[in-house]
This record gives structure tokens, sequence and C-alpha cells, in this order.
């Protein structure tokens, strides 16, 4: 009989930031790097993938002061994710994410955090800023699985559509960004980071399964944060 085909090894099988790179591909027409790591790892997984399906995705790399310009330039029905991390890309692109949401343009930030894989990593800061320049909370996403960051993501895309303004989708780089899926990775804990997005204003929130959610979306209730579906 034919042979049979060879296992995957570890090299072979997607990881979460695959998937994500799939999702914007799939979902949206201009894809900007704003800078950071952990963007540029995406960024490059993007660029990738719309070269090898040749999908029709213009990518930007946008990580000086001309380049975001381009998020002003982007066709007015276009669907525009903005690629993050690190402290140094709020001011820089966000005046230019002001303009779009006054305009009630659909933009997702899409935030690769870095730092300890306990929840305190996600980058309140940043989404504070982004926050006090649009003028209005962020609607933000956290993704605790990594083979959940790809659904996701196109959730987040769609919800920002839907919403006329931008949305943002967050995750831990080093649990959710780097683990391939070949396993049952710890999820990362959602607790802690919903309750910080109270701190924030958000005013819903995409969460992942991979703890018990109730306690979660009680927090969440607390915390003034209206969480908008449980994945």
């Amino acid at each position: 009989g034919p042979m049979s085909p060879p296992l995957p090894t570890p090299r072979d099988l997607p990881t979460g930031l695959d998937r994500c790179a799939e999702a914007l591909v799939a979902s949206t027409d201009v894809v900007l790097l704003a800078g950071g790591e952990g963007a540029r790892r995406l960024f490059t997984r993007v660029a990738a993938l719309a070269a090898e399906t040749h999908a029709e995705v213009t990518t930007v790399v946008a990580e000086d002061d001309a380049g975001a310009m381009a998020l002003g330039e982007a066709a007015a029905d276009a669907r525009v994710a903005v690629l993050a991390s690190g402290p140094a890309w709020t001011p820089r692109m966000l005046p230019s994410l002001r303009a779009l949401a006054q305009a009630r343009r659909a933009v997702q930030l899409v935030v690769p955090a870095h730092g300890d894989e306990t929840g305190e990593d996600l980058p309140v800061d940043e989404l504070v800023d982004a926050t006090r320049l649009l003028d209005a909370p962020l609607c933000v996403g956290l993704v605790a699985r990594a083979e959940e960051l790809g659904a996701a993501t196109a959730a987040m895309s769609l919800h920002a559509r839907d919403m006329g303004r931008p949305c943002a989708t967050v995750f831990p780089l080093q649990r959710v960004g780097l683990r391939r899926l070949d396993g049952a990775p710890e999820p990362f804990p959602l607790g802690s980071a919903v309750s910080m997005l109270g701190d924030v204003g958000a005013p819903a929130a995409v969460v992942g399964a991979g703890e018990d959610l109730a306690p979660v979306l009680s927090r969440a209730r607390a915390a003034g944060v209206g969480p908008l579906r449980a994945v």
C-alpha cells in the first residue's frame, strides 16, 4: 500500500503566531508594523504568508513618523491592522489612530505583550495611553491559549468593523506566541488581566477558555469590563 505520511515534527507544527497571521491575511487589507520585537515576529509571518498565498494584503513597515501616515492614507473601506509591541509605538502611532477613530474607521491593534506570563505583562500603560488619545475606551480581546489566537483575532477584526472604531487584541508572547501547538500548554491566566482592564476602562473583552470563566467574568463585571464573548 501507499506509504504513510511522516509524522509532523515540532518544527513543522504551527504556533499561535502562525494562526494569528493566517487570520490577519484572511480578514485584513492593510497590515502595518508599528514597532516592537513581538510585533516584528508576527509581521514577518504575515508578510511571508501573504506572499506565499498571493493574498491581496498590503504590508507596510510604519516604524518611523512618516510611516504612520500610511494609516491615514489607507482606503476608506480598507480593513486595517496595526501590529505593535513595547512602549515606543504609543506616542508615534496613536495620533493617526485617533483620527481614524474620529472618522469611525475600523482598525485592529494587535499587541503581543512581553513579560512574566502571569497576567501582569498586559501592557496597561499603553492601553491607558490609547484610551486617552482615542477619547474613548478600547475594546480589548484577551487570548488565553495559543490555539485560540487565530479565532480571537478574526473575531476582533469583525467586532472593530461592527463598532466602526479601533479594537485591540492582546496576548502574552511567551505563552501564546511562541509555543508550538503540539501539546497542552498552561493557558494565560485571565483573572488578573481582566481586572487590569477595568483600570483601563475597557468596555468589553473577548476572553479565551482554559480556566474557570465564571470567576473571571465576575471579576470583569466588578471591574467595569463588559465581556463581549467567552471563546
